[in-house]
């Protein structure tokens, strides 16, 4: 059995939506350097990632954390977006889920014309799928 209190990281337990510098980057490059030093049989093989741009910052400091000697190589599962790819498409080793923000846009758009008119919904949960990849 897993320790939740090992291996699941949380940079910030609450939502900020201002626009300032990232403050959690460095507490992202800790977590990554201690995971880095575990036992080979203790550390993390799989990193799963719900943003792009954590993603990001997590994939690049993971390469310097190798270039200083480490042979960890863990697998990724992340999120990104097809209109602004953060990540080279297909360079990460792992799974990756894009979603289209334009579909989402529409979605929304169509959505809240059926409110405006009146239309009945056939949900209430309207589901997006992401289109899923795998790189190897």
């Amino acid at each position: 059995s897993l320790d939740p209190e090992i291996y699941c990281r949380f940079m910030q337990t609450d939502m900020q939506v201002e626009d300032k510098p990232f403050e959690w980057t460095e507490k992202l490059k800790i977590i990554l350097q201690n995971f880095s030093i575990m036992p080979e049989n203790k550390r993390p093989d799989v990193l799963l990632i719900p943003d792009d741009m954590i993603m990001n910052i997590a994939y690049h400091e993971i390469l310097h954390i190798q270039k200083n000697g480490s042979d960890w190589n863990p697998y990724f599962i992340y999120t990104t977006n097809k209109q602004i790819p953060i990540m080279p498409h297909g360079s990460i080793k792992g799974d990756y889920f894009e979603y289209d923000i334009m579909e989402m846009a529409d979605t929304a758009v169509k959505l809240l014309l059926d409110i405006i008119c009146e239309k009945e919904n056939e949900s209430e949960i309207i589901y997006i799928q992401p289109r899923h990849f795998h790189v190897v």
